[in-house]
């Protein structure tokens, strides 16, 4: 199957940055993306300034994005959840952001919280 109702890109840290791009650039290709610890701090957070003054109308993909208390840039994910959130993204709809007090920016953190985005992406529903 292909298509933006059949086609899901995941990723962390920095692949979690790409996945994010891939489905806010090419939402004909991918119809949601999950961004755990994405490394949105990255070239001074250029992707969340550019969509920040974003002025086209609503990218059609939907959004997961994550973050641990333990890393040290984790606030940058809340930007960019607040930028699209400005841009009329619903939380458990098209976004969904999760703050894990204790998660670290590692694998096994992010393979503890994997059922979160599996579940948004998959089933269209809340972690």
């Amino acid at each position: 199957r292909t298509g933006p109702k059949n086609t899901f890109l995941m990723g962390s840290s920095l692949g979690g940055l790409v996945s994010f791009y891939a489905g806010w650039k090419r939402s004909y290709a991918f119809g949601a993306v999950a961004s755990l610890s994405g490394s949105f701090w990255w070239n001074d957070e250029a992707l969340t300034q550019k969509v920040e003054n974003y002025a086209g109308t609503k990218v059609p993909c939907r959004f997961y994005l994550d973050a641990g208390g333990l890393e040290s840039q984790s606030e940058a994910t809340g930007r960019m959840r607040d930028a699209l959130e400005a841009l009329g993204y619903k939380h458990g709809v098209d976004l969904m952001h999760w703050f894990e007090p204790q998660g670290k920016h590692n694998e096994a953190s992010w393979a503890a919280r994997l059922h979160r985005p599996l579940r948004f992406l998959l089933a269209g529903s809340p972690p």
